[in-house]
């Protein structure tokens, strides 16, 4: 799953899981789309081109931890 913030956002810094890039050079956009479902915060929502569902987020995130397991 490919998570991307609009063009316009690249730039605004959000500061969320104990960082506080520029929304265009995070890597952990998965967290920010989760925190913006759970709190329904639609500025938040905004942020992205396209919002993925709470299972999506779930899935990548178990999809994740699977991944740093294997090295």
């Amino acid at each position: 799953m490919n998570i991307r913030v609009k063009k316009e956002y690249e730039t605004v810094v959000v500061g969320f899981n104990n960082c506080g890039l520029p929304l265009g050079q995070r890597s952990d956009l998965d967290v920010l789309a989760r925190i913006a479902h759970q709190s329904g915060n639609q500025v938040m929502l905004n942020y992205f081109e396209e919002v993925p569902t709470p299972d999506a987020l779930e899935a990548k995130k178990v999809d994740d931890f699977l991944k740093k397991t294997e090295k």
